[in-house]
C-alpha cells in the first residue's frame, strides 16, 4: 500500500481537535468546537490537495475537493473567528462567495487537466455566474423592487443551476476521441 500524505494531515488535524476538546473539558478557556467546524473543512481540503500533489496518477476529484474545501472552509472561518467584525448572521449577505469558490475550484481542475475537458466549463460558468450575479445583490450594491425580489428568491437560481448541470448534454466518448484526433 502506498503512502498517502493527505492522511497525515487529517491525522494531525484530528489530534489537534482532540486536544482542543480535552483542554475545554479541563476548563481551559478556548473557543468551543462549534467555532472550529469550518477549520475541519479547510484541513480536509488541504489534505486532499496534499494527496493530489503527491500522487503519481492524478485524480481530479481530489483537486476539486481540495481547492473547494480549502476555500469554503477558509471563508466560513471568517465568520467563526469574527474576522473584520463578521458574525454568522452576515453569511446571509455573503453566501454568493460559496458558488464562486466552487466555480474557481472547477476552473483550477479544468486548467490542471490541460484544458481538455470542455464539459467542466459549463458548471464553472454557472457557479461563477451565480456568485458574480448574486454578490452585488446581497451586498445591496444594486437596489430596487426587482432586485429585492431576486434577492428574496435566490434559491431558485441555485436550483436552476443545479438542474442545468444535471441535464447538460453529454458528448459520447467516441466523439471526444474523434475531436482529439482532428485537433492533433
Amino acid at each position: 500500500m502506498g503512502r498517502q500524505p493527505g492522511s497525515l494531515i487529517v491525522g494531525l488535524g484530528l489530534v489537534v481537535i482532540g486536544g482542543w476538546i480535552i483542554a475545554i473539558r479541563f476548563g481551559v478557556r478556548l473557543a468551543g468546537i462549534r467555532y472550529m467546524w469550518p477549520a475541519i473543512i479547510a484541513v480536509s481540503g488541504l489534505a486532499c490537495l496534499v494527496q493530489y500533489i503527491f500522487e503519481k496518477r492524478k485524480h481530479g476529484g481530489l483537486l476539486f475537493l481540495g481547492v473547494s474545501g480549502l476555500l469554503i472552509g477558509g471563508f466560513l472561518n471568517l465568520f467563526s473567528l469574527r474576522v473584520g467584525g463578521l458574525t454568522w448572521p452576515d453569511v446571509a449577505r455573503f453566501w454568493p462567495v460559496i458558488p464562486l469558490c466552487l466555480g474557481f475550484a472547477l476552473l483550477i481542475l479544468y486548467l490542471a487537466e490541460g484544458m481538455r475537458q470542455q464539459s467542466l466549463l459549463i458548471p464553472t460558468y454557472i457557479f461563477g455566474g451565480i456568485g458574480l450575479f448574486a454578490l452585488p445583490l446581497t451586498l445591496r450594491m444594486v437596489q430596487g423592487p426587482v432586485f429585492d425580489r431576486i434577492v428574496k428568491f435566490w434559491w431558485v437560481l441555485v436550483v436552476l443551476a443545479l438542474l442545468a448541470i444535471i441535464v447538460q448534454p453529454r458528448i459520447p466518448q467516441e466523439e471526444d476521441e474523434l475531436i482529439e484526433e482532428i485537433d492533433s
